[in-house]
């Protein structure tokens, strides 16, 4: 496939136009006027803005049936014996004993097409209801989705059968971690040292004071004393972190998920991304729960780093590269790159380049592409995404599933659980 005329944001994240052909599931060339080969599709591309498929970090599906149930409330308070904690106990109870129907299939499909039509390409899954993880990743493998999905304390005997597919091992909570399930954990590290490792890590004061309850030391050191914290360790939140524990992640080349709106929502707080980003950890985004809007979480990431007394980063940029490239480590067993060059993968977005989101102007420093992006941009322009060189939405629609069966069938789900 060619695409000419294109307007996209290349690897030095600045505005470039040239002409883009895709080979199989690979950019093979960029250049200016390349000439259309016989029987090669072709797409005009002047009206749209490309960009890096993004990468929502961390998810929980299927979640959307319990949005508005965890605002304000913290979460040692989750499930109480108050109005709100029946309710968000019942729908939990609910998602576990829906597992392996085709209701819970059909609530996963529908968080899913909210990642193509957000224009997320790549997500790490860490799921909502229990066992559930053998079939986010089919419903991922059959949206067209790439995924690193947590199969928790069950792992299988041979990879995914699916390239977009990758298998990750967990670390349980700090209020479920003993040491028989560390050992269980270590164990698993030893015998699948390429698997990626991860788990909730210092989200909160509560889960914090926890692990220092049953092992007298923080997660991010206990992971780092049993070999368990290395470039391929996944952390997210990470907001109640010393000095010791940045130290830490630094030295192991960690990759830590910075989740804003999710947490300030429940009050946790936020990671301490600018005093992490000094010590160099790689640091990438996501929506956490029951959100998935990753263009609001970049929005307000971006403003409160800007408001920070501490500016010692272009800040755009930082945050556009955490819901793009430096998701790279993370996405790396099913080629996700967050990158548009030659050689990588075709994971593109594609907005509607209207003038609202402009002007998309390079400068450095201010009124970068990144900026005006950012500070403008929303799912609505989201108008084809590309996922290994093929469209899994393409005019707004997705090209997978039949979109309007699964709306109906949610409709149905929310009708029978909510008949208010």
């Amino acid at each position: 496939m060619l695409l000419t005329n294109t307007r996209f944001i290349g690897e030095d994240l600045t505005l470039h136009h040239k002409d883009i052909r895709i080979e199989d599931e690979t950019i093979v060339d960029i250049g200016d006027h390349l000439r259309r080969v016989d029987g090669e599709s072709d797409l005009d591309c002047s009206a749209l803005l490309i960009l890096p498929a993004l990468a929502d970090c961390h998810v929980h599906s299927p979640d959307t049936l319990l949005r508005g149930l965890f605002t304000g409330v913290e979460m040692e308070h989750w499930c109480n014996d108050l109005p709100q904690g029946r309710m968000q106990a019942q729908l939990f109870e609910y998602l576990d004993h829906a597992v392996g129907s085709e209701d819970f299939e059909t609530l996963v499909l529908f968080s899913y097409l909210t990642y193509l039509h957000n224009g997320v390409g790549f997500i790490v899954e860490t799921g909502q209801a229990d066992d559930s993880h053998k079939i986010l990743a089919s419903c991922a493998e059959r949206i067209g989705l790439k995924a690193l999905v947590d199969w928790y304390d069950e792992l299988p005997t041979e990879e995914s059968g699916c390239a977009r597919i990758a298998i990750g091992q967990h670390l349980p909570e700090e209020e479920d971690l003993t040491e028989t399930l560390l050992e269980d954990a270590v164990r698993r590290k030893r015998e699948r040292p390429q698997a990626t490792l991860m788990t909730h890590c210092q989200e909160n004061r509560w889960r914090v004071d926890e692990i220092l309850r049953k092992f007298g030391k923080s997660t991010v050191r206990l992971m780092h004393e049993h070999g368990l914290l290395d470039d391929r360790s996944l952390l997210f939140h990470c907001i109640d972190v010393s000095q010791d524990d940045i130290e830490l992640l630094a030295m192991s080349k960690a990759t830590a998920v910075c989740c804003p709106v999710s947490t300030m929502r429940i009050g946790e707080g936020m990671m301490p991304v600018m005093r992490m980003r000094e010590r160099g950890i790689n640091l990438v985004l996501g929506t956490d729960f029951p959100d998935h809007d990753i263009w609001d979480s970049m929005r307000f990431l971006a403003t409160s780093l800007s408001a920070s007394p501490s500016r010692m980063h272009d800040v755009p940029s930082l945050v556009f590269s955490m819901a793009t490239r430096y998701a790279q480590p993370v996405g790396r067993q099913v080629a996700y790159s967050g990158v548009i060059a030659c050689g990588h993968r075709a994971d593109l977005c594609f907005l509607r380049h209207e003038w609202e989101a402009g002007p998309l102007i390079g400068n450095t420093g201010f009124s970068t592409v990144p900026d005006n992006l950012i500070t403008w941009g929303h799912r609505s322009l989201v108008r084809h995404l590309m996922i290994n060189g093929r469209f899994v939405l393409f005019d707004g629609s997705c090209t997978t599933v039949d979109e309007r069966a699964i709306r109906d069938s949610y409709a149905r789900i929310l009708q029978t659980l909510f008949p208010n």
